[in-house]
């Protein structure tokens, strides 16, 4: 039997590379021995995961040597064969890069978000820390440094993501992407050649079967994900809901997550004083996926969200904003699900108000949604993992 590792950033934590972590660890432990290894952790157990998979964190402050040399230990006391990336993140990328490993230790990298999105991620990030700044200063330098200081970070993101993916292609036997369009971003945006050879799309899958029919239904829309505005922009989704709300009174937002813009996010409710939204924190989203009619997502990137994919196949109609091809692929260009041009957020106010309204076509896009579902059945998938493994 063979010994299957998996490696990322963080675990335990609350997270969609976390949640297919455990679901895909939890269905490979029917035919493989599997271990977690990370570098931070900030739960004392992860939700869901088998109580005999082992979790080790090799805390981030360790010395380099003393890192490499506990990753070394584990690597031998464990006889890994397999070593599954999860995120592809810098730190862990080093640390597989910095050890030579036995020719027999497969590495395979899993990349979970769009090719390059670390620029776009930086200008983001740059953005609110610019907002953050005092009122003392002007408008007009505020716009500057935005502009300028957004360049410089896209410039430095750009650079260290190139510099990993070079690492990261020379280490790993297997680089999987999330769908087939973005095999061809990867090897373009990161200057990658002889793509047969170590490029493969496999998306995430999810882990729920059938839905009620939409007549069970309540009249929610639902957000679902991290709470955070550096990349996921739930401020958006509140001042589309200032829009909508006067439009549907009978309707509600629920907001199902947690994250460090939290506080923020419930002031910014206050201010537009909104009334139908209730912020719910971390929960199991399947009874809220079975009750509500629509799920929202306004982030500035995203690779192959699970919210949508988990929502679909309850019947729950996506709209979001089209900030990726993962996005149109799971939404079908609008087939079984609602594409808005980034980030025009007027006319997702609009689409969604229309949406609200629409009987019919709520019903239509939501058989249409369970119907697209079927595309990320865990059993297909887990099935796809376990050919390139024995592969």
């Amino acid at each position: 039997m063979k010994n299957i590792l998996f490696v990322l950033n963080k675990f335990p934590n609350i997270g969609g590379i976390e949640t297919v972590t455990t679901q895909l660890a939890n269905r490979l432990s029917e035919k493989y021995n599997i271990s977690i290894l990370s570098t931070e952790a900030s739960l004392d157990r992860q939700p869901g995961l088998k109580n005999d998979i082992a979790i080790t964190v090799i805390p981030e402050n360790t010395f380099a040597l003393e890192k490499n040399d506990l990753f070394n230990q584990y690597l031998s006391e464990k006889k890994v064969d397999v070593i599954i990336n999860q995120g592809c993140n810098e730190n862990i990328t080093q640390l597989l890069f910095d050890k030579k490993l036995p020719d027999n230790i497969k590495i395979i990298s899993v990349l979970h978000g769009q090719p390059m999105n670390e620029t776009v991620l930086a200008k983001q990030f740059k953005r609110e820390q610019i907002i953050r700044k005092k009122s003392g200063i002007s408008k007009y330098l505020k716009l500057w440094l935005n502009h300028y200081g957004q360049n410089a970070m896209c410039k430095t993101a750009r650079k260290k993501a190139l510099s990993n993916q070079k690492k990261l292609y020379q280490i790993s036997n297997y680089i999987i992407v999330l769908q087939d369009f973005y095999i061809n971003e990867y090897a373009l945006k990161y200057h990658i050649p002889d793509i047969q050879k170590k490029l493969r799309a496999i998306p995430n899958p999810s882990i729920y079967g059938q839905s009620p029919n939409l007549s069970e239904k309540k009249k929610e829309v639902l957000y679902v994900g991290r709470l955070s505005n550096s990349d996921k922009r739930v401020d958006r989704l509140l001042k589309i809901w200032k829009l909508v709300e006067p439009q549907c009174s009978d309707w509600s937002l629920k907001i199902l997550g947690d994250g460090e813009d939290r506080n923020k996010l419930e002031t910014l409710a206050q201010s537009l004083k909104l009334k139908n939204i209730a912020f719910l924190g971390y929960q199991n989203p399947e009874p809220f996926y079975k009750s509500a009619r629509i799920v929202c997502l306004t982030s500035q990137t995203e690779g192959l969200p699970m919210s949508l994919i988990e929502a679909q196949t309850f019947g729950t109609v996506p709209i979001a904003f089209e900030c990726s091809s993962g996005i149109s692929y799971i939404l079908e260009k609008g087939n079984s699900g609602i594409c808005v041009p980034p980030y025009k957020m007027n006319i997702f106010a609009n689409k969604l108000a229309t949406l609200i309204k629409n009987q019919e076509l709520l019903e239509t896009l939501s058989q249409r949604a369970k119907t697209s579902s079927g595309r990320f059945n865990e059993d297909v998938i887990v099935s796809q993992w376990i050919q390139l493994i024995e592969s």
